[in-house]
């Protein structure tokens, strides 16, 4: 079977193409009819969306789409108010349930990051959200009357920066690293698991990997496949 799966997030529009339980290619997009002739024929389109413009766009130019939600998603939901939980985190939820079936802490690093515990057959325990590094570059420089707004760059640095820019980024970098690493192994133990898998994927994922200590696995599309396999479920 294949799918357009599509995930509408705060950082942009990404789509892939899921087939046989693989994306077998990947893009950003800047709207929905960028994805008109990329995607070609599908039998089916899935979509996880936590901007409500974009829904509405999404809505209008697939009419047949799946819209991942609380509801529909099959599993388990530890959340106060499941209903205001991220498709996004529900969809990292499925992919753990479909393709690792095992306890696993998911971090998902874009413009905010999330650390998710969510067990081996998807159950979704919760999590905590704080801003992801480019948000916090830009609050500095918003926020502070001497420090610039800088790039973040695609290489990791060290732990002493030797200048303010340098001081900045290894700051944001380092502390998202501790903060990922620091709250898996809190979940883990406060849910009694001893042993479990750390993944990170988001847009940042590649850059803060190398800082961390701990075992971790990069999955750059673990939202797209948690997507695909939960679609390719309903449709047969």
């Amino acid at each position: 079977m294949r799918l357009l799966v599509i995930d509408a997030g705060n950082s942009g529009l990404k789509a892939g193409i899921f087939v046989d339980f693989f994306v077998s290619a990947a893009g950003i997009f800047e709207s929905p009819e960028g994805l008109f002739g990329w995607a070609g024929e599908t039998e089916g389109i899935a979509v996880s969306s936590v901007v409500p413009r974009m829904t509405e766009a999404l809505t209008e130019a697939f009419p047949s789409a799946l819209f991942l939600n609380k509801d529909n998603a099959g599993i388990r939901i530890f959340y106060r108010d499941p209903a205001k939980l991220g498709s996004d985190r529900i969809a990292n939820a499925l992919y753990v349930k479909h393709f690792l079936s095992q306890n696993t802490v998911v971090a998902d690093l874009g413009t905010a990051v999330t650390v998710d515990a969510i067990g081996a057959d998807g159950t979704f325990y919760g999590g905590v959200i704080f801003p992801g590094p480019q948000t916090a570059i830009a609050s500095l420089a918003e926020r502070t009357s001497l420090l610039p707004r800088i790039s973040l760059g695609r290489e990791p640095v060290g732990p002493l920066g030797r200048d303010t820019e340098t001081g900045m980024r290894s700051g944001v970098l380092w502390s998202t690293a501790m903060a990922v690493e620091g709250f898996a192994k809190a979940q883990a133990a406060f849910l009694g698991w001893e042993n479990y898998r750390l993944v990170l994927t988001g847009g940042m994922a590649g850059l803060i990997r190398p800082l961390l200590k701990a075992r971790c696995f990069l999955e750059a599309h673990a939202t797209l496949l948690g997507l695909g396999a939960w679609a390719q479920g309903l449709l047969g």
